[in-house]
Parts: structure tokens; sequence; C-alpha cells
């Protein structure tokens, strides 16, 4: 949820890769392995929303004594594609 109302505080033309996901060049379990990105220098979006509500682990419901979701204020970045302008990925900061 934004805070403020409005739209992305900032859009930038970027090309992206994200080395954490893609195909293992050495699929053996016993020894770390390469990854050859599916996304890599990927043209794309980046949007950079200030003040999004996002659900935080750790306080506690008083009445039930269980732990429930407590929204924090946060920094929020959504990767778009490029040319397609398909959802990439989204991260808090």
């Amino acid at each position: 949820m934004l805070t403020d109302e409005s739209g992305p505080v900032q859009a930038s033309p970027v090309a992206v890769s994200i080395g954490e996901y893609g195909k293992q060049l050495q699929p053996d379990p016993r020894k770390p392995s390469q990854i050859l990105p599916n996304i890599n220098h990927r043209p794309a979006w980046v949007l950079v929303f200030d003040n999004v509500h996002v659900p935080l682990m750790g306080s506690f419901n008083e009445d039930e004594s269980k732990s429930v979701p407590t929204p924090a204020p946060s920094r929020f970045v959504v990767l778009i594609d490029g040319v397609t302008g398909a959802f990439l990925n989204a991260r808090t900061f």
C-alpha cells in the first residue's frame, strides 16, 4: 500500500542481471555451481516507491499470544521488462 497515494518516485531505464535465478551449469549438489542467469543484461525499468507498508514478522498479538505481521514503511523497488512490460522482480530496501 502506498501511503503517499502517488506513483513511483523514480523510474530509470537500466540493463538488469539477476545472478541468483537461472540454470545450474554443474548440477552436482556436493559442490558450488555456477549459474547461467535467466535475466542477463535485459533492458528493464526500475521503479522506486517510497513509504510502502511492507508486512514484517516479529510483533505479538497480546490477546492471542501469537506472531502477527506488522507493517513498516519501506522503499520498494520493482523491475519491469523494458521490451514486454512484464514483471521481473520486486524487493524492499
